[in-house]
């Protein structure tokens, strides 16, 4: 059974053409926005910018160091003022004779030592993020593209001239379907 178009103000050859504009406009808008983001470099950008943001946090959430300072044993024992002199002389004796050791030091190496840990568990995560950060980057390119189906069909039908804003902001709406639900979800093994 066909359509008949002989009650319609238009020939069935004006609706066939607008069908096949229609269907080039979503095809040549998608191949469109494809090629710009291709050219904005947003492969190349956007796992950097993953990785400096992931830096970022880990430095704002990182505790700042704290400064032990060193104290030595014969310093200390002559601050001992409640002693009479001797009682001090003898005391540092005692701290010299076992090479003045630094009281402090223990808890500098305890320090160095979890500043190493966590630099390790950091490098671990940034390595993480890099490694997938690839897939994320094509994940918001693939949202992007799916979410601007028409803007880009739009933009394409009239060779450019109309620029919606979700085409006129592609770097912006970019990054927020880079933090979407479905792209975020891959970061989220990550953590």
């Amino acid at each position: 059974m066909s359509f008949d178009t002989s009650g319609l103000p238009v020939t069935g050859g004006v609706l066939l053409a607008a069908a096949v504009v229609v269907c080039t406009s979503v095809v040549t808008g998608q191949e469109m926005a494809r090629r710009q983001i291709d050219l904005s470099g947003w492969d190349t950008q956007c796992p950097v910018e993953l990785v400096a943001n992931a830096r970022a946090d880990l430095q704002a959430k990182r505790k700042p160091r704290e400064i032990v300072p060193e104290k030595r044993c014969s310093s200390e024992a002559d601050k001992l003022i409640f002693l009479p002199r001797e009682y001090r002389d003898l005391g540092v004796a005692i701290c010299d004779q076992f090479g003045d050791p630094d009281i402090n030091g223990a808890a500098r190496e305890a320090e160095d030592a979890m500043r190493y840990r966590l630099d390790a568990l950091e490098a671990q995560r940034i390595a993480r993020i890099k490694a997938k950060s690839g897939s994320q980057c094509a994940c918001a390119k693939s949202e992007y593209l799916q979410r601007s189906l028409i803007q880009n069909a739009v933009q394409a039908a009239t060779v450019r001239v109309v620029a919606l804003p979700m085409v006129a902001n592609r770097k912006q709406e970019l990054k927020t379907a880079l933090h979407s639900t479905a792209c975020a979800a891959l970061a989220e093994d990550i953590q």
